[in-house]
């Protein structure tokens, strides 16, 4: 018997993974696919967000902070690479620049530094801008991150510390006795104390294996201009157009 299954081997999984081989407990991660990182983990769009949207006082926002915070030092010790190139919002319209001010207010409730610039200003940064740009709004805290090396290397060091890493196997049943959690894959049968759900974009069909219905999850999709190598220096920062109410920019 574990004492802790983690269901997912991306991101989340992947750090809790990481933070509880810290302890002295026998750990097992169980990943449907042949590599970790491997579905949401892989295609997420690589931004280290610096919280200025999140709603005040949600826990998005309080974790969006705190987790930005915590980047640089834990890119560090991972050796993973971390630019802490910052974002900026573009406004293109009196009305946006309005808009603008308001997501200041709200970065401020959040505890995140943002600073408006005005038309001039955002062209000096970014000059390759559309000229119709009228300001924008910079956080310097935001960044970019290589995902597939994050996961990997916070993997890497789990397992180092001990936990063992299934790839392959999808969880098709969970029962509970008084004792533990049974886990069924499509290969094995588990037992553990604790179960921890990482399973991403399936984690609401996981929860429903232990009876939680009490939740759902529904993808989204974004989009994203993505540049290769050679377009370095094309752009200098993230940048975002301003969320609306068709989008969250």
């Amino acid at each position: 018997m574990y004492d802790v299954i983690v269901i997912g081997a991306g991101v989340s999984g992947a750090f809790v993974c990481r933070n509880l081989s810290r302890y002295n407990l026998s750990i097992l991660c169980i990943e449907s696919k042949n590599d970790v990182g491997d579905v949401t983990s892989m295609a997420n769009s690589a931004i280290v967000h610096s919280g200025y949207d999140p709603k005040p006082g949600s826990l998005k926002a309080k974790f969006n902070v705190k987790g930005n915070a915590m980047y640089p030092q834990i890119c560090k010790e991972l050796d993973v690479s971390f630019k802490q190139v910052g974002s900026m919002t573009l406004a293109f319209s009196k009305e946006n620049v309005e808009t603008l001010k308001q997501l200041k207010e709200r970065a401020k409730e959040n505890g995140v530094e943002a600073i408006l610039l005005n038309k001039e200003e955002t062209l000096k940064l970014e000059k390759n801008v559309s000229t119709n740009v009228m300001g924008s709004l910079l956080c310097k805290s935001a960044g970019i991150i290589n995902p597939f090396t994050l996961v990997a290397h916070c993997f890497e060091n789990a397992i180092d510390n001990g936990v063992k890493l299934q790839l392959n196997e999808t969880v098709i049943d969970i029962k509970s006795n008084a004792d533990c959690f049974i886990i069924k894959t499509n290969k094995n049968e588990y037992k553990a104390k604790v179960v921890i759900n990482c399973a991403g974009l399936y984690a609401d069909k996981i929860a429903s294996m232990v009876e939680d219905i009490s939740w759902s999850i529904k993808p989204r999709k974004g989009e994203y201009f993505v540049l290769d190598h050679f377009g370095a220096g094309l752009v200098n920062h993230v940048l975002f157009p301003l969320p609306s109410e068709k989008g969250k920019g």
